[in-house]
């Protein structure tokens, strides 16, 4: 039975089998945390304050590409994401591994994406120049207008970061194009919603991301309220700026609506564990890079990058069923399609349940999603041909 010490837990975990069961479904994706150290303290970080500020070593960071091709079966295209903490801040890594990974992969058949997600904090000409060379993708993490980012995503010493982000973004653009901005939506600064997606795309990001975080405070009716009125005005940007420019941005609120009122609803959750999964810094298996965060559960460890797996614990996330196992209403929600299936890690860590996103969260799902219908039912009838153009950006647009 193999067996590794993990100082996360500081005691030895155990795997029944040497690895995943052959035949059932492969992995193609890994989020890897190459750093737990961050040089911010955001006041929403899933991460927490971690105990151990651990770093992943060369041979772990080796071993995970290692592992991915060897399970991946047919499929020829892998993706790994890297995460921390502040990856950035284990620079020295990335220019060891990065030779290793793709040369691995290549001479093994197989193509490889890797990514970052960044807080932008920290980005010289040697980063751009490097990021050019390996064609790294870039995931953008940054809030907003400068009150906005300033609020949120602050250094160790209680400084704002907006300053540096916008310096550094000139570098960022010209190692990646196509950055694509996440924002996280906290009731704290929904009144700044709309003023945060003009500053976007005045800065130069063609693609944004909103996500929701999870949290009972959105049952508050007039936080709703405000919810419903920003994002009517992000709307209005967004069609206007189209307009105006004659080409597509892309905004995943309106993406995703779109793509759900074409699709059934799904019957599974998203990609945490079936074809996707974490590795930590010291080589252990998640099943995505939100488990292993705020009081992470050692139940929750599916494996280890040097030979070890739980194929019980991976069959239990396969077997969850958002249509039969979320505890929301979603039989009588005209959001379930939209919404799809709420993060089972957020879940986990705001409620201590990974089938329960809370009441608060499914009635902020329900705004955006009523007020994005609305709109579009709007565009579709006042201008039918421009609507069509944008159904054809979303589903067939080339980057």
């Amino acid at each position: 039975m193999p067996r590794f010490y993990s100082g996360l837990f500081k005691r030895d975990m155990e795997f029944p089998e040497e690895s995943p069961p052959p035949g059932r479904m492969s992995f193609s994706a890994l989020d890897a945390d190459m750093t737990e150290n961050c040089n911010l303290r955001c006041s929403y970080c899933f991460k927490g304050e971690l105990a151990l500020r651990r770093k992943m070593k060369l041979e772990t960071a080796q071993q995970m590409v290692r592992w991915i091709v060897a399970y991946s079966n047919g499929t020829n295209h892998l993706v790994i994401s890297l995460l921390g903490g502040e990856p950035m801040m284990a620079f020295d890594l990335l220019k060891q591994w990065m030779p290793f990974a793709f040369n691995y992969s290549r001479q093994r058949g197989k193509t490889l994406q890797v990514g970052i997600t960044t807080n932008l904090t920290l980005f010289t000409e040697e980063h751009l120049a490097f990021f050019r060379f390996w064609k790294i993708g870039i995931h953008a993490s940054l809030d907003g207008i400068p009150c906005v980012q300033d609020a949120c995503r602050v250094f160790a010493n209680g400084r704002g970061s907006s300053a540096v982000v916008e310096r550094n973004l000139p570098r960022i653009f010209q190692a990646w194009r196509t950055v694509h901005a996440r924002s996280t939506i906290v009731p704290e600064t929904i009144p700044h919603l709309a003023e945060s997606y003009r500053y976007f795309l005045d800065k130069g990001f063609l693609k944004v991301a909103f996500a929701l975080a999870n949290g009972e405070k959105w049952n508050d009716p007039e936080c709703l309220a405000e919810l419903a009125l920003q994002i009517r005005k992000v709307l209005d940007i967004y069609f206007n700026a189209m307009r105006r420019d004659n080409r597509y941005y892309l905004l995943t609120l309106v993406d995703r609506f779109v793509r759900s009122e074409r699709e059934p609803r799904q019957n599974h959750h998203c990609g945490a564990g079936r074809g996707l999964l974490h590795v930590d810094t010291e080589g252990f298996l998640w099943p995505c890079h939100r488990f292993n965060g705020i009081e992470p559960r050692e139940e929750l460890v599916i494996g280890h990058v040097n030979g070890g797996f739980h194929p019980v614990r991976r069959d239990a996330l396969l077997a969850i069923n958002p249509v039969k196992d979320i505890k929301a209403p979603c039989g009588t929600c005209d959001a379930v399609r939209y919404c799809g299936c709420p993060c089972i890690a957020a879940n986990w860590q705001t409620n201590g349940d990974i089938f329960s996103p809370g009441e608060g969260y499914c009635k902020a799902q329900q705004v955006i999603y009523r007020e994005i219908k609305s709109y579009m039912e709007r565009v579709a009838t006042e201008s039918p041909e421009f609507y069509k153009k944008l159904i054809d950006w979303i589903f067939n647009y080339k980057w």
